[in-house]
């Protein structure tokens, strides 16, 4: 959508006063997101050793099963998002993309929750595939939402940010929380599923609770 070959790019400064202007929406954006992927990552890191030390699997098995079950159903997650959101969009709902993150933050939160509570192994996949399904749900709408609402010549600089928090928050404090709440406050090697529930219970609703801060203000910028 820009005219000509040259334009100015803008500094930090022009950014920065941007995003501030819609500080709600870069809110639910670079922060509500990263709290979804904080799920992600301790799901990712603690599912293998989970099957392992509570529920007595080999640690071969535990891994190419979970392997498998988060390949197809990440990848079903990622994919299920946008033809969920086009659906909404239909039917009249600006605000769909967020509603989906909303669902996929809630949806994987309870999924979580529910896994200290499962008798077996196999009990506690469904708990996983649940989670592992959901958690993934919104990540291809948000990138097509900072694309959407973000001009052309600042969008390298946004998106870089959004790395930045993503795996500040998702990657360093995702299996990071997990384990500290394990050693320090359940004191169990074999609470790592109570750590995981418990990690969730405390980032999913911040995740919610940013992301329906963010839709009034997108729905206001998308209709411009």
């Amino acid at each position: 959508g820009r005219e000509g070959a040259l334009t100015e790019l803008p500094g930090w400064r022009v950014v920065l006063s941007y995003m501030w202007q819609r500080k709600k929406l870069y809110s639910a954006l670079h922060l509500g997101v990263p709290f979804i992927v904080v799920m992600l990552y301790g799901l990712q890191g603690w599912t293998p050793t989970i099957l392992l030390r509570v529920y007595g699997w080999d640690l071969a098995d535990a891994g190419r099963i979970y392997g498998m079950l988060a390949l197809i159903c990440g990848s079903a997650g990622v994919l299920s998002g946008p033809v969920l959101s086009q659906f909404l969009l239909r039917r009249g709902l600006d605000d769909a993309p967020f509603r989906v993150a909303v669902l996929g933050a809630a949806m994987a939160t309870l999924s979580l929750a529910t896994l200290p509570f499962q008798v077996s192994g196999e009990m506690a996949l469904i708990s996983i595939v649940s989670a592992s399904f959901f958690v993934t749900l919104p990540l291809a709408l948000i990138t097509t939402v900072m694309h959407e609402v973000t001009p052309n010549n600042m969008r390298g600089v946004v998106n870089g940010m959004y790395v930045v928090t993503t795996n500040v928050f998702g990657l360093a404090l995702g299996p990071t929380l997990v384990a500290l709440s394990t050693d320090y406050m359940f004191r169990d090697t074999m609470a790592v599923a109570k750590s995981l529930a418990f990690v969730a219970l405390f980032v999913g609703p911040i995740a919610v609770f940013l992301l329906n801060l963010g839709r009034k203000n997108y729905t206001e910028i998308v209709k411009r």
